[in-house]
């Protein structure tokens, strides 16, 4: 469990360390968005299904619960699949520079390095923008992310940059749905 704690991080001066709290999760996700707590079944399973939403279609996703609870996705950034852990926690996502580099995932250099806090303490990562963020049937372009080092960095991090872009995420019958 340290590695998972140890990898999550936040921007310093945001918020404080850690998972948020459900009052916290609701209030920066979506109204009537549900806790994310632990359950337990397999892992990833999407379930692409279609309904109405503002824009005509949205597309539903669900992600299973690993044996600890925790969340992972595979999306593709810019067209390269990676594994990701989800982290309601990390304000940004956050991929780890070698897995930036075979995405062709630029640095953006006209910004100045971030400051983050993370559970081993403070690190410099750099901006960068992902072109196309795909996850199952959601598609989401110019997603703000960080790039840090591998070492400071035990897996890439799916961070509110990604969720709070979605139409809501919770969790209901032991998995997360996200819906895009």
């Amino acid at each position: 469990m340290r590695p998972l704690i140890w990898a999550s991080l936040v921007l310093v001066g945001g918020a404080a360390a850690g998972i948020m709290t459900v009052e916290r999760l609701s209030q920066q996700a979506r109204p009537g968005a549900a806790e994310i707590a632990q359950a337990a079944v397999q892992r990833n399973q999407p379930s692409p299904t279609r309904g109405e939403g503002a824009s005509g279609l949205s597309h539903d996703l669900r992600l299973a619960a690993d044996s600890r609870g925790h969340f992972h996705a595979d999306p593709q950034i810019n067209g390269t699949s990676m594994a990701m852990l989800v982290d309601t926690g990390a304000s940004i996502v956050a991929v780890r520079e070698s897995d930036a580099r075979a995405a062709g995932l630029e640095i953006d250099r006209s910004r100045p390095p971030y400051r983050l806090s993370t559970a081993n303490g403070i690190v410099e990562a750099h901006g960068a923008t992902i072109r196309e963020f795909r996850l199952g049937p959601i598609i989401l372009h110019d997603v703000e992310a960080v790039v840090m080092p591998d070492a400071q960095l035990g897996k890439n991090l799916l961070g509110m940059s990604v969720l709070r872009r979605l139409r809501s995420f919770e969790l209901r019958d032991g998995a997360l749905w996200l819906r895009g």
